[in-house]
């Protein structure tokens, strides 16, 4: 987890080249990343994959990666409000509906029982009043 006072806001390339020299595959922003888009690209150039989540409004051009963002044009998310903890508690949530379909969960336990455990905690933050399913609700705010 990057600090905000050494490594600046958001993406940047330095946190790019660190990550990669930990030998992460996959970086996930949370709460930021819509405007990383030197970050993402070297990010990229280093053969990382990248998914931001965020909620700030986004500019004309966006970081060319998957982004998962309510205030993005085309996304039909009901809560324009919602935080950036909020966005990503939907992505976890999407991801744990999609384990749980392919039957990950029992899997895991039954080899290696292993479990995890995601607590998300925010607060005077707004829910959605009603959404279809959150599957749909996050591909809807994808822009891949």
């Amino acid at each position: 987890m990057p600090n905000r006072f050494e490594h600046g806001y958001g993406l940047t390339p330095e946190l790019a080249e660190i990550a990669a020299e930990q030998g992460v595959d996959l970086l996930i922003t949370v709460d930021n990343g819509i405007a990383s888009i030197a970050g993402v690209a070297r990010a990229q150039e280093l053969g990382l994959d990248v998914i931001v989540t965020d909620h700030h409004l986004p500019a004309e051009t966006v970081p060319d990666c998957i982004i998962v963002n309510p205030n993005q044009k085309g996304c039909g998310f009901q809560s324009k409000s919602l935080a950036g903890v909020g966005v990503i508690f939907y992505v976890l949530m999407a991801l744990r509906a999609e384990l749980r379909r392919r039957n990950y969960f029992f899997q895991t336990a039954s080899k290696s029982r292993i479990w995890a455990t995601f607590w998300i905690w925010s607060h005077s933050v707004p829910s959605p009043t009603s959404s279809p399913s959150i599957t749909t609700t996050v591909s809807s705010c994808l822009k891949v």
